[in-house]
């Protein structure tokens, strides 16, 4: 995989390539970001930057480094909802739709918000399933009634946005812990998200199901074929 750290003034041009593509992603949700390259290999002079950080990505997207975003990783929406270390804020999922930029949306990791170490998760969160993401981090899940106010706030986001936008859902798990089995592991309640965006979200904007995992290599490579696809498209 190329990654590249970059200052927000350096521009494409600058760099030597053709144009720049914005990976966002969360460790929860890495494996299938990982492939992104193999399905881009037609396209000479593309190479892609791996973020982390939303503000950094839309800040960087704001400086017309990139000619589109796949929003792999969209936590900051149950952060910003239920109290967490990935707090976005409001203009979450919107500056992007506002610049006109093309962007594939993945509603990966939405089903946690982000907390410190085990002893360190809020009070209120008590008896929520947890999953220890690393020493540092643990990740709390989200409750049924999160994940519909999460899609309707999705939803009421990406329906400004000025340039092409597409949805992706993977119905088999939006993140590592989220298997058959897992500790995060509720059909229903990821459901319940997938219903109120589909309620919401404006006609014009595609959304697809796919019954897969967020991180099988059949969705990564579908969501670079959309990707791709998009950009071809502009």
């Amino acid at each position: 995989m190329s990654v590249q750290t970059l200052r927000p003034t350096q521009e494409p041009s600058r760099l030597g390539l053709d144009f720049l593509t914005a990976l966002l992603l969360h460790g929860a949700a890495f494996t299938a970001v990982t492939l992104w390259p193999h399905d881009t290999a037609d396209l000479p002079g593309e190479q892609e930057i791996t973020i982390d950080l939303a503000p950094a990505m839309e800040e960087l997207a704001a400086e017309k480094l990139f000619v589109g975003v796949i929003d792999f990783t969209t936590d900051e929406l149950t952060d910003e909802l239920v109290g967490g270390f990935h707090n976005a804020g409001p203009e979450r999922l919107t500056r992007i739709g506002a610049l006109g930029l093309p962007q594939v949306v993945v509603p990966g990791c939405i089903d946690f918000s982000v907390h410190g170490r085990p002893e360190e998760v809020p009070a209120r969160l008590e008896g929520r399933p947890i999953y220890t993401h690393n020493p540092e981090f643990t990740l709390v899940r989200t409750k049924a009634d999160e994940m519909i106010q999460i899609g309707r706030i999705m939803a009421e986001r990406l329906n400004p946005a000025r340039g092409p936008v597409e949805v992706m859902v993977p119905t088999q798990g939006l993140s590592i812990p989220n298997v058959p089995g897992g500790a995060f592991w509720d059909p229903d309640a990821d459901a319940g998200f997938l219903r109120e965006l589909k309620a919401h979200l404006r006609p014009e904007i595609p959304i697809t199901t796919h019954a897969l995992h967020i991180n099988a290599t059949e969705f990564a490579l579908a969501v670079a074929d959309r990707f791709v696809a998009m950009l071809a498209r502009v």
